[in-house]
């Protein structure tokens, strides 16, 4: 029963002893290579042959029926002397057993109570001498274990069950990148560069990853069938949650798609709402956040979560709600709340949000008012991100003269206002690669100060002179005069607004 390979310890305790197998002592041994299995019996000699590198399977109780004196710390020691690899107990072992391990580095494990010693020698056998075939075993009856932990009706124990079994911090990230859920053993441990990720799939869809923080350098065979069945049976989860993600997305889009086109009554939207888990009190207030992402697919949705989670921290409530390519977040707050508090609850995403334009509406007392709320975020959201100069989130009610041209945007008299006001002055610039467009926008900027002007610029006073006189000749217009000034201002806000 002598086995040249090298099967370690450790892989032995994964792949043939039962899942709740336990190491008492000697964990510094774990790497020690296993060559074959010495076995107790009922007669002298109890263990047959014992030979460098073997395991051993006692049954201690029954031992000392035959030998007072053949108690684990005595095993050890001799096995110590043969240089032995491991030795497998089925009870309890005292305090001097589990010192003599540890002195010694040799493991001491602990099996539940064998019933069928016959399937175990066999289960250890074949991890030793037929590494690959004990290896397909366990692997399917991981499958079926994990699947039972499954059906308990969530993914945490499976991945406190993975990282118990692989010994580190295991992440179940989903295609958004967001993090459906971790193992409570290492709660606070960051999700590490280097760590080995096993891809979720169904039927070819890619649902997510599983990682486990430690490198897949440094993975063993036994680890990476974790890590692979593992991820097998959080398909199952991350299926059902794209499944039921994709539904409350459906409802949330039509839902906006009523509200937004004046076909649905207010108990309605109560109604659909609650479907969602959104059921606010009839007094609170009502915000609408709009969020538009640049680039990276799911940061809309990662933002949302994370608003969706500073509210909840809060005792508020949230839901996110598709639209198109936006995603919005309703959220509950209550009628005295501060500015302060809104603009703490935002700033939660500042680092989730740094791909994204963010867009807030004004606070609405009354559900009737969800259809100007919705608009005003999505306004907001699309008007700042056309705005030189205003950070992300913007508020509507900070846009100010924005919010009365945003409805004439698409309209033609606008248009035609820019033209006839900055076009000529627009075509300047173009021709003679020049910079008075703005020039003018920052001496209105500046207060029509000169020399701030001059400065912002970082031209010669003399320069900005020559500019605001050239300025007045291709526009025909004086800066003298206030009506002027104010057609100009407007203007230029409409630039702004209209830029493509």
């Amino acid at each position: 029963m002598e086995n040249d390979g090298s099967v370690t310890v450790s892989e032995v305790l994964h792949l043939a002893l039962p899942p709740n197998s336990h190491v008492l002592g000697g964990q510094a041994g774990l790497c020690r290579i296993v060559r074959g299995l010495a076995i107790q019996r009922s007669t002298f000699p109890l263990f047959g042959s014992m030979k460098p590198g073997f395991a051993v399977l006692a049954q201690p109780s029954k031992a000392q029926l035959v030998d007072s004196n053949l108690t684990p710390a005595y095993l050890l020691r001799e096995m110590g002397r043969m240089r032995m690899a491991v030795l497998i107990i089925d009870e309890p072992a005292a305090e001097e057993d589990i010192q003599t391990a540890e002195e010694l580095g040799i493991p001491l494990i602990l099996v539940p109570p064998i019933d069928d010693t016959a399937l175990l020698q066999r289960a250890i056998l074949r991890s030793i001498h037929d590494h690959d075939a004990q290896l397909v075993i366990r692997e399917r009856e991981l499958r079926t274990h994990l699947e039972q932990l499954l059906s308990q009706g969530s993914i945490q124990p499976v991945l406190d069950e993975l990282s118990s079994l692989i010994g580190n911090a295991v992440h179940l990230i989903d295609e958004n990148g967001l993090t459906v859920g971790q193992d409570s053993n290492h709660k606070n441990e960051p999700l590490s560069e280097n760590s080995a990720r096993f891809a979720v799939r169904v039927g070819g869809r890619h649902l997510g990853m599983l990682h486990i923080n430690i490198s897949r350098a440094e993975c063993t065979p036994v680890q990476m069938m974790y890590g692979r069945e593992g991820a097998n049976v959080c398909a199952i989860e991350l299926i059902q949650t794209v499944a039921r993600r994709e539904t409350e997305d459906r409802i949330g889009a039509d839902l906006v798609a009523s509200v937004l086109s004046g076909e649905i009554d207010t108990d309605t939207v109560y109604a659909r709402l609650s479907r969602l888990g959104y059921v606010p009190d009839a007094a609170s207030m009502q915000i609408v956040v709009a969020i538009d992402e640049h680039k990276g697919k799911g940061q809309a949705r990662r933002v949302a979560n994370d608003l969706a989670w500073a509210a909840q921290s809060r005792n508020r409530l949230a839901v996110a709600l598709k639209h198109g390519n936006l995603t919005l977040v309703l959220s509950e707050w209550p009628t005295q709340v501060s500015e302060i508090a809104i603009k703490s609850w935002l700033a939660q995403i500042n680092d989730s949000a740094e791909n994204c334009a963010i867009g807030v509406s004004r606070k609405t007392r009354d559900m009737n008012e969800l259809e100007h709320a919705i608009v005003q975020a999505i306004e907001a959201c699309e008007m700042g991100q056309r705005v030189q100069g205003i950070p992300s989130p913007y508020h509507y009610e900070d846009l100010g003269l924005y919010r009365l041209l945003t409805g004439l945007r698409d309209r033609k008299e606008l248009r035609m206002f820019y033209q006839e006001t900055l076009g000529a002055l627009l075509a300047y610039d173009q021709e003679h690669h020049g910079d008075l467009l703005r020039t003018l926008e920052v001496y209105f900027d500046q207060g029509m100060n000169a020399s701030s002007t001059a400065r912002a610029l970082y031209v010669h006073r003399n320069t900005l002179t020559y500019r605001l006189r050239r300025i007045e000749e291709i526009t025909e217009v004086s800066l003298q005069d206030a009506q002027a000034r104010l057609t100009l201002q407007v203007a230029l806000k409409v630039h702004q607004l209209i830029l493509e």
